[in-house]
């Protein structure tokens, strides 16, 4: 699971430098933190697994804590992260209140958390914690995180679900608006891992349950998926961007007979048309006569037939595809696409007369 949001972290870093130009914002500085984090709650509970089934080794509550506090790091940073991102959508207005208020809120609850899973155990050996002999019983420990990570779900849900009155305003096609919205939605899978960390949390208050290491392991699990589908959910909007740009690259070739002008270093394509003009001077059946030659007669003939005089403007017309332009501020804001191609023309003065 790492290195799948690694993947799409280090795919919208090099996204936000490489294809829109921007560099890195502030969401994204906070999104790699968040990430530097869960790598070091990765290498803990990995050091966890190791020692988590010794008898007696009360080092490893020392290190499940350190986890715990690793992991609500990152989780915080992940989800201020996404929170960022949105309020530079919605800078103003009720909404850009709502985000700072989950922020706030959400990390506050995060920072009691780290503080309180070092309070000791009552009944429990112990070792490193705090509080003197103060202690909060198993079921109220278990409570607080059940509690901890129901809020962070509603958390990323209420931030998934915010962007789809602004897109939905919006003036583009509505495939393009579902797409947007969908993409600005994932946080929703953080939050249903979320859920998922809460039920097995509260499945922890029995200890001597027969299937209690495995409720243990499976809580660990849901608690490293929720900050690596945070990352994930984070960098898929800026990837959708990504996308179309590489689509457009490679639906941009020019078309058939299209030529590049001799000296031209603007590195566009033509296309060449070509129109040509005859106008036919009628005549009198009467071929000998000065007279035939002149503007006398039906008009319309044609003047291959009856033998006249041809005058034939042959105009070359130039032409290359104007630029499609559109505005995009490298994480998500309006996207609207023009289905119908616009072309420059530029005409050539060039005449070809012939007798």
């Amino acid at each position: 699971m790492l290195f799948l949001s690694t993947v799409f972290l280090a795919l919208r870093v090099y996204s936000r430098l490489r294809n829109t130009g921007i560099g890195l914002q502030a969401d994204d500085w906070v999104l790699v933190a968040g990430w530097f984090f869960l790598l070091l709650a990765s290498a803990n509970v990995s050091w966890l697994m190791a020692v988590f089934l010794i008898r007696g080794n009360l080092l490893k509550i020392t290190i499940a804590r350190t986890h715990h506090n690793l992991q609500s790091v990152a989780l915080g940073l992940t989800k201020t992260s996404f929170g960022i991102t949105l309020f530079r959508l919605m800078p103003g207005g009720w909404e850009a209140k709502l985000i700072w208020g989950v922020i706030i809120t959400m990390n506050l609850q995060f920072a009691i958390h780290i503080i309180a899973i070092w309070q000791a155990i009552c009944g429990a050996p112990d070792l490193g914690h705090i509080g003197g002999d103060r202690c909060w019983r198993l079921d109220q420990s278990v409570a607080f995180t059940v509690f901890s990570a129901l809020y962070s779900a509603i958390c990323d849900i209420v931030l998934a679900l915010l962007p789809w009155k602004m897109i939905f305003n919006l003036q583009m096609k509505q495939s393009e608006r579902i797409s947007v919205a969908v993409a600005l939605s994932m946080g929703i899978l953080a939050g249903v891992t979320g859920v998922m960390k809460a039920v097995q949390g509260y499945m922890l208050i029995n200890v001597r349950s027969p299937d209690y290491l495995y409720n243990q392991a499976v809580y660990w699990i849901w608690s490293m998926a929720e900050p690596n589908v945070t990352i994930i959910s984070a960098s898929i909007p800026v990837l959708r961007g990504f996308v179309r740009q590489v689509r457009k690259r490679t639906e941009s070739s020019p078309g058939a007979g299209a030529y590049i002008k001799t000296g031209d270093t603007s590195g566009r394509f033509y296309n060449r048309s070509t129109v040509t003009a005859t106008r036919a001077e009628p005549r009198d059946q009467d071929a000998s006569s000065d007279s035939s030659i002149l503007v006398s007669g039906q008009q319309g003939s044609n003047a291959s037939e009856r033998g006249g005089i041809t005058w034939t403007t042959e105009v070359s017309v130039e032409y290359a595809p104007r630029p499609q332009t559109g505005h995009h501020n490298g994480s998500m804001k309006k996207d609207i696409s023009k289905s119908v191609g616009e072309f420059e023309m530029e005409p050539i003065d060039r005449r070809k007369d012939s007798i």
